[in-house]
């Protein structure tokens, strides 16, 4: 298997699993960080569906004036780009723990 079908392959993965089972393959103090940054990917979509002003339920927008809060309608029209967006993320928070897991140590005296 060649570099990018391997990349391809492992991405097909990724994309099925919840973000709460990519932050517990990070480093323990990356993943808070990680779930932060998909909150905010959430929140950002949230915010776009609103802006449309075509609620999903007949009432108005769940969500609209809830700081803080995602709705689940936008992430399902955008399952596949957004959880990519997440897996984006945490591939930097992963490469980041990879090279501090590589860099040399420094003996202290």
């Amino acid at each position: 298997m060649h570099i990018e079908e391997r990349r391809l392959a492992m991405e097909d993965r990724l994309v099925d699993m919840s973000k709460h089972e990519l932050a517990a393959m990070l480093a323990p103090e990356f993943r808070e960080p990680f779930l932060r940054r998909c909150a905010a990917i959430e929140k950002r979509y949230t915010d776009e569906c609103a802006a449309q002003n075509d609620p999903c339920v007949e009432s108005g927008c769940s969500v609209a004036g809830v700081d803080g809060e995602a709705c689940l309608q936008p992430l399902l029209r955008a399952e596949t780009e957004y959880r990519k967006e997440c897996i984006a993320e945490w591939a930097k928070f992963r490469v980041a723990g990879e090279f501090r897991a590589s860099a040399p140590q420094v003996a202290r005296t």
